[in-house]
């Protein structure tokens, strides 16, 4: 059985898979960060993907996606969905004052999962 000698910090989804039902969560955290060389060049992100090219930025962020909600924090902006009324995610509101409060959840949420192990991460 091959092993990344590292812990998991998660639960299984196994038992879904035969019907049962999962502890219901807040949301899911979602993390990319660039595989980089000695010079500090991004050479593609850890899954495999194509560095940036053409000036487009880091591929580094850190994510936070609820049932109604998608927040993505990069080292120099960040995006906010609605997916309840911007399912395709077209219209960025996170300098939104309407959805000021929403987005100071997210953070905060986000920032507990980015340092969380254990059952500490199930919010």
């Amino acid at each position: 059985v091959a092993s990344a000698g590292r812990t998991m910090d998660g639960i299984s989804l196994v038992p879904a898979l035969s019907g049962q039902q999962l502890p219901k969560r807040y949301g899911v955290e979602i993390e990319c960060k660039s595989v980089r060389d000695n010079a500090g060049e991004a050479l593609g992100d850890a899954e495999g993907g194509m560095a940036p090219e053409n000036g487009m930025g880091s591929l580094d962020f850190y994510a936070i996606r609820t049932d109604r909600f998608m927040y993505v924090e990069y080292s120099d902006d960040e995006e906010l969905y609605d997916l309840y009324t911007d399912p395709y995610e077209l219209e960025n509101a996170a300098n939104s004052h309407h959805y000021a409060m929403t987005k100071k959840k997210l953070i905060d949420h986000l920032e507990t999962l980015k340092t969380c192990s254990g059952s500490g991460c199930l919010i």
